[in-house]
């Protein structure tokens, strides 16, 4: 059995050249979502885009 997980995840934008950051599980706590599952912990990332 999979014991339960709780998570926090938070993205912002700012809008010059549309820049944004981004984050799962905030805590980086490593959890499985199934049995015999690699664990995860956290993702950041940042995305720029421009035209």
């Amino acid at each position: 059995m999979v014991p339960a997980i709780h998570t926090a995840d938070a993205q912002t934008s700012y809008c010059i050249q549309s820049l944004k950051f981004g984050a799962t599980n905030l805590t980086n706590r490593p959890y499985s979502m199934f049995v015999a599952d690699p664990s995860m912990g956290g993702f950041y990332y940042v995305t720029l885009t421009w035209q």
